[in-house]
């Protein structure tokens, strides 16, 4: 999930954010990793339970993070360009 996250900044030139269909590899990488925590999850509750809700709130923020650095430049109206 970091390299997902160090990949995307430099694909969408941030801060001066580009469009490019480059910046979905990151957003499906971390959206994979997402998954693969979630089958982490155990059906008793339990503080590895607990740790694991963590890390797949910790993932959901990553995915927002990249998906508006992806989704972004293609929305003019919010950008002012």
């Amino acid at each position: 999930m970091l390299g997902g996250v160090a990949v995307a900044i430099p694909v969408s030139h941030y801060p001066h954010l580009h469009a490019t269909a480059w910046g979905i590899l990151p957003v499906l990488t971390v959206i994979f990793g997402t998954v693969e925590t979630v089958r982490c999850i155990q059906r008793r509750w339990n503080l590895y339970h607990a740790s694991v809700l963590l890390c797949i709130y910790m993932d959901m923020m990553a995915v927002s993070f990249l998906l508006f650095l992806f989704l972004y430049p293609y929305f003019l109206w919010i950008s002012h360009q």
